[in-house]
């Protein structure tokens, strides 16, 4: 999930998001992330992966450039998270209101 879940941002500047994930299974898992980014949106990093221990809620942080070329509105920001066999496209969303 992300948190938060809402922000709020002007064109110009940075928002930060965080990607929090908890590992339900009995052994160690490592998970990629990758986000989609609507056009104007840039992420530091563009991708991360973190291994997380069993039973155990890990964050992972990303800042969002927002271009000054950005209309205000609300935008929708999704991940892809990976996992060995598993590709789930879109998994999680966190929204951003340019104002």
């Amino acid at each position: 999930r992300f948190g938060p879940y809402g922000s709020k941002a002007r064109p110009g500047r940075t928002v930060q998001v965080s990607l929090k994930t908890f590992n339900h299974s009995s052994t160690s898992r490592k998970l990629t992330f990758a986000l989609n980014l609507p056009a104007g949106f840039e992420a530091t990093p563009p991708t991360a992966s973190v291994t997380i221990p069993p039973r155990t809620e890990k964050q992972t942080d990303f800042n969002l450039a927002i271009d000054t070329s950005v209309d205000p509105g609300t935008y929708v920001i999704t991940a892809d998270v990976q996992q060995e066999q598993w590709n789930l496209p879109r998994w999680a969303e966190t929204i951003i209101e340019v104002e």
